[in-house]
């Protein structure tokens, strides 16, 4: 929880709009949330078989789907 508020904060520093449920909802919920706020990205934060975290980041213009190390999450989100 405190990674993916780490994560939150961070891109709302960097200028960037984050819609975060704070209770827990299922997926298909969430993606139509998302579709109706005109979201660009969803991302999901994931351990590694290693341990490390990474993220899960969705283009819901191409739903392209990258794994990117999750230091690396604003930067990509600013790119595209």
């Amino acid at each position: 929880a405190a990674q993916i508020r780490g994560a939150i904060l961070q891109l709302r520093d960097e200028g960037c709009a984050v819609e975060y449920a704070l209770l827990p909802a299922k997926g298909d919920k969430q993606f139509k949330r998302a579709l109706e706020l005109n979201v660009t990205f969803t991302f999901k934060l994931e351990r590694t078989a290693t341990g490390e975290t990474v993220v899960k980041l969705k283009s819901l213009r191409t739903r392209e789907e990258t794994i990117v190390p999750a230091g690396e999450l604003s930067a990509r989100v600013r790119a595209k």
